[in-house]
């Protein structure tokens, strides 16, 4: 995961449709003109200025989602058991 080391960094990567993660594991994310905050206990909508004063000096990571292979083996193993007992 790439580190954001700013909080101005991190509104342009917000403004830009990413999904931040905090090293506490808060869940940052831009919906319209709002900015939703997501952690284990709390949550909160916050305008750009009042995350900009709030997070200016934290980092976070900008979330990758990773898709899963489908493993052949599997397919294997799967066809090769249904054969044995259908």
């Amino acid at each position: 995961m790439e580190k954001v080391e700013t909080g101005k960094e991190a509104l342009l990567y917000l403004q830009k449709g990413e999904i931040l993660i905090s090293s506490e594991g808060m869940i940052v994310i831009k919906q319209d003109k709002r900015i939703l905050c997501r952690a284990n206990q709390w949550h909160a909508v916050l305008s750009d200025e009042e995350f900009l004063s709030l997070f200016e000096h934290s980092s976070f990571f900008i979330y990758e989602k990773k898709e899963e292979e489908i493993s052949s083996l599997k397919d294997e193993e799967y066809y090769q058991w249904r054969h044995r007992w259908l």
